[in-house]
């Protein structure tokens, strides 16, 4: 049986072991020992801070709900 196929990139949270900025907004400092988002494309790795991470998936929870319910219809 084939494995279910998922829409949404590698991501994770993760913890800084460095300071640095955020990839999305580069006044945003990631503190060492900080929670942030990590997403993997690729080989690339790039680091959200938790500000920048909640928009992005409160934004996509709304466009998944979105789909879900179109799917049903």
């Amino acid at each position: 049986m084939p494995r279910p196929k998922s829409i949404l990139k590698k991501s994770a949270l993760t913890i800084a072991k460095a300071s640095h900025n955020c990839k999305n907004n580069s006044s945003h400092r990631i503190i060492m020992g900080d929670k942030r988002l990590t997403i993997t494309e690729g080989r690339n790795k790039k680091h959200y801070c938790k500000e920048c991470a909640l928009l992005f998936l409160e934004k996509d929870k709304v466009n998944l709900e979105r789909l879900i319910c179109e799917v049903k219809e």
